[in-house]
């Protein structure tokens, strides 16, 4: 099934179209990315999936751009003492202050 997938997309015209468009709108993340490990990390909250035994439903996923180390961390509710408390637990103690955090800066 992979296979037949692979060959079809390779084959299909406007998927070749979709691909090159894509290749030709470069975003800052591709312009410039992360040079060392651990100095650029990329934060974003995961909505509301099927609640754990526990409550949790959201999950806030903490990548370094570079390593691509990524850490999860489920909360019952998003706001924004937890969620900083949880960046500084699962990354900064654990190696350093980054230098930047990317985020989508949603609600």
């Amino acid at each position: 099934m992979v296979m037949d997938i692979h060959t079809t997309i390779t084959k299909c015209l406007t998927c070749a179209q979709n691909r090159l468009s894509l290749r030709q709108h470069t975003t800052p993340l591709t312009l410039f990315p992360a040079t060392e490990p651990l100095t650029e990390l990329s934060v974003d909250i995961v909505r509301p999936i099927a609640a754990s035994k526990k409550g949790k439903c959201f999950f806030l996923v903490i990548s370094d751009r570079f390593t691509q180390i990524t850490k999860c961390v489920a909360f019952r509710r998003i706001t924004a003492m937890p969620v900083a408390s949880a960046i500084t637990d699962a990354s900064v103690s654990a190696y350093r202050p980054p230098d930047r955090i990317l985020t989508d800066q949603g609600p």
